[in-house]
């Protein structure tokens, strides 16, 4: 009897789905802000920032590319978790410039990053 449950629970746990610890994205500025960029006159049409985050160490490497810059130089930062959404601080509490925050929200993949002026940007993602 305990063979058979036992058994039967190790068939529950290995038929299990497994969730994604990793989820790899990238992120195109939305058509609003390259417009918005556009009329002051920055072309960020061939931007992405790329995330690769980290659920079960609580951590989000971001990395941004362009034609100009083809590699770009990779940074990870700690991220807090609540509902479906990832959160993190670029930048140390203390500095002379106020640091920037960053959340993406994967239930609309959307990238959100605030400057240290507080000026919201938002970036289009897909990836898994």
């Amino acid at each position: 009897m305990f063979k058979s449950l036992l058994l039967g629970m190790l068939v529950v746990i290995v038929a299990a789905p497994a969730r994604a610890q990793t989820v790899e994205l990238s992120c195109r500025l939305t058509p609003r802000e390259l417009q918005r960029l556009a009329s002051i006159g920055y072309d960020n049409s061939g931007q992405v920032l790329h995330l690769s985050v980290d659920k079960h160490a609580r951590k989000v490497t971001v990395w941004q590319t362009s034609p100009t810059f083809p590699e770009g130089r990779k940074s990870t930062y700690t991220a807090t978790f609540a509902g479906t959404k990832a959160a993190w601080t670029i930048g140390k509490i203390g500095d002379v410039v106020p640091p920037a925050h960053d959340s993406v929200d994967f239930a609309t993949n959307v990238l959100t990053t605030v400057n240290p002026d507080d000026r919201a940007t938002q970036w289009n993602c897909s990836g898994s």
